[in-house]
């Protein structure tokens, strides 16, 4: 059997991590909005599709992810064999026309199993806050003419009922969760996007109303620094992780399958911990994933998770897939409407998404329902990023 590190060694493209530094700074720009790639859409078993999951206890906090760098590698869809038929002996060659490249498929399982090697020797780092920035790519909205928020509440359903355009907000956020503090920083770099000039047209044409971003209020009203005091927990269902208790999971996939068997058995509602009608547990062990792989789980947890995944049925793999800051991945789904581009070269969570997914495409920057990890690591106090 092919061994899935060799089908994917020596695939990544050069220069790939500074590629990836450059176009987020050029993100900063009008060009976001690139159109979507043509080919490959994911299938889905479902019509409903799920925001990304977030932490809930912090405003604006967002979906994580582990920031490890081992010997990288990037996947395709399909990997060509030689190109010409091999020479006789004495040298030369046949005459003959070239045998058609072989074409060796990779699929979810192969990528998942390779990515659990990879998880595993991962470098996860040490410190007490688990710090994130990420950067959101959300629908937002214009307030109906003369309606006002009420005090102290979040605007927090993306509808944009008689707007008459497609809008989105595009922002850079920063979390710090310990053990008992928590720190946000939310509304950096606000950009607002359109679905297409059309739209943005249609919004000049309403006189430019303010729309809503990621504190809640409207229009740019500067950065918003929340400190939080108490345990912080996550999780899905009545099942819920504190940092600590995340860094202490199952490091085997036999004793994480058992204990995800245990909590799957005894949710009681088994649709609103997962999302879509009727689920089965490998959407269960899929919705956890994209909490665990982008959490402060240790390396050996991780690595257990893509093992237990692998063994899922009705997992999907998309190669080549871009993010909207220009980094390459490889997107996995569960047929729901959620998918997680993975980076081949450390199994870290690059980004979530319940945008259209195409193989070889980019994800679309005013689809909305993005969280894009620009920095995941431990920093050793609140405040503190890491080098």
């Amino acid at each position: 059997m092919t061994d899935p590190l060799q089908i994917v060694a020596d695939l990544k493209p050069a220069r790939l991590d500074q590629i990836a530094e450059d176009a987020y700074a050029r993100r900063r720009a009008s060009d976001l909005a690139r159109a979507l790639g043509a080919e490959g859409a994911h299938p889905g078993r479902g019509t409903a599709r799920r925001r990304p999951r977030r932490w809930p206890l912090l405003t604006g906090a967002g979906v994580l992810s582990a920031a490890a760098s081992v010997t990288a590698f990037a996947l395709t869809g399909a990997l060509a064999g030689p190109a010409s038929a091999p020479g006789h002996p004495g040298g030369g060659s046949t005459g003959a026309p070239a045998s058609p490249p072989a074409v060796a498929k990779l699929d979810a399982r192969t990528f998942l199993l390779a990515s659990a090697t990879v998880a595993s020797h991962a470098s996860a780092g040490t410190g007490s806050y688990w710090y994130v920035q990420e950067r959101d790519f959300q629908h937002t909205w214009a307030p109906p003419k003369g309606a006002k928020r009420p005090p102290g509440k979040r605007a927090v359903k993306p509808v944009a009922q008689g707007s008459g355009f497609a809008a989105f907000y595009a922002a850079t956020e920063e979390s710090w969760i310990g053990p008992a503090t928590a720190r946000t920083i939310v509304n950096e770099d606000l950009q607002y996007l359109f679905a297409s000039p059309a739209d943005k047209a249609r919004w000049i044409a309403l006189g430019q109303p303010k729309l809503a971003n990621p504190t809640g209020g409207f229009g740019y009203n500067g950065t918003r620094t929340s400190n939080y005091h108490g345990t912080f927990y996550f999780g899905y269902g009545v099942h819920r992780l504190s940092v600590n208790q995340a860094r202490q999971l199952p490091a085997t996939e036999a004793a994480l399958s058992s204990l995800l068997t245990r909590w799957w058995n005894s949710e009681p509602d088994k649709q609103g911990a997962v999302g879509p009608a009727h689920p089965n547990f490998g959407q269960y062990v899929f919705t956890w994933a994209g909490a665990l792989l982008g959490g402060p789980a240790t390396q050996a947890t991780k690595a257990a998770l893509y093992r237990l995944l692998a063994d899922q049925p009705g997992i999907q793999v998309m190669a080549g897939v871009t993010d909207p800051l220009g980094r390459a991945g490889v997107a996995i789904a569960d047929g729901t409407g959620m998918c997680l581009l993975i980076d081949p070269g450390s199994g870290a969570l690059l980004a979530s998404t319940t945008a259209p997914v195409h193989a070889r495409g980019t994800i679309s920057p005013t689809a909305g329902g993005t969280e894009v990890i620009l920095t995941a690591a431990w920093a050793p106090t609140l405040s503190a990023r890491p080098s």
